[in-house]
Formats: C-alpha cells, sequence, structure tokens
C-alpha cells in the first residue's frame, strides 16, 4: 500500500493509510479472518511502523535495503 508522495508527511496520508487497514480488517473480522500479513514494510519506514503498532501489529521479518558505493 502507498500514499503519494505529497501526502507521505501530512496527516491526511496516515489518516488515508489507517482508513483503509481499518476498512479491510472490519471486514476480515466479521468473515471469521484472524490473521494478516502486511509485510514489505522498511523497518525505517516510521509512519506506517506507527500506523501497524497502533492496531497491535507484530513484527515476525525485517525488510532493509543495503546499498554499496560501485567504483
Amino acid at each position: 500500500m502507498g500514499v503519494r508522495k505529497d501526502f507521505q508527511k501530512r496527516r491526511l496520508g496516515a489518516a488515508l493509510a489507517l482508513i483503509i487497514i481499518e476498512a479491510i480488517r472490519d471486514r476480515g473480522v466479521r468473515r471469521g479472518i484472524e490473521q494478516a500479513d502486511l509485510s514489505w514494510i522498511l523497518e525505517d519506514n516510521k509512519g506506517m511502523r506507527n500506523i501497524l503498532d497502533g492496531i497491535g501489529g507484530k513484527v515476525y521479518k525485517r525488510y532493509r535495503i543495503y546499498s554499496k558505493q560501485l567504483v
């Protein structure tokens, strides 16, 4: 899931992401779904990490991007 760059650092961006997650979670709970995978979120993506922590998400993997200067 992504939010347009214009909205990423604003409250509206976080609100949009949370609204989508809550809507999906509510439908899942009504259908008996007990778990969902919200993966491929980098560990330094503090905005999404805060949202997921707020709804009770648990980290079970870490995704990182490494770089190396090529000469």
